[in-house]
């Protein structure tokens, strides 16, 4: 379990980190914690199930961070540059710009471009994550497929 899904939970914490080290600290965490609630698992959807564990893992992480003071600047950088690895990008500005081009959405369709389109999970684990229902989940990523085709439109 763990050589399959450990790549695709690196990807997200790193996506939303920008941060090689802390993607790793993180990465291992989700599995450590796996292992420990392993009994608790129900075998359904272990995808889902790691990343569940991986979003629950951020959360805590920022909630972390958040007490440290941070300026403007420096956190508008972070979610500018707060980009994932894709082997379907293949220039350095090509991948800024579909970076800035996500960090211009809502959280909400940024969770499901990340999780459906740049992971490849299905409706029903993104939903699972999430904690939507699979149309509603569709419904999120064809407005943020069409959000994303429009600012392409203006910003090329």
């Amino acid at each position: 379990m763990y050589e399959n899904h450990v790549n695709d939970i690196y990807v997200y914490l790193y996506w939303r980190t920008n941060d090689q080290d802390i993607a790793n600290d993180l990465t291992s965490e989700v599995f450590t914690k796996a292992w420990r609630n392993w009994p608790s698992f129900d075998g359904k959807y272990p995808k889902a199930w790691f990343f569940t564990i991986a979003k629950n893992q951020l959360t805590d992480h920022w909630r972390k961070k958040r007490d440290l003071p941070i300026s403007d600047e420096v956190r508008e950088n972070i979610l500018d540059e707060s980009l994932p690895t894709s082997d379907v990008i293949d220039t350095e500005i090509n991948k800024k710009k579909l970076y800035k081009a996500i960090g211009t959405l809502p959280d909400s369709m940024q969770n499901v471009i990340e999780l459906k389109v740049l992971n490849s999970l299905s409706a029903k684990e993104t939903g699972e994550i999430l904690g939507l229902s699979e149309p509603n989940v569709r419904i999120i990523q064809h407005r943020a497929l069409k959000r994303l085709k429009e600012w392409y439109e203006k910003n090329s």
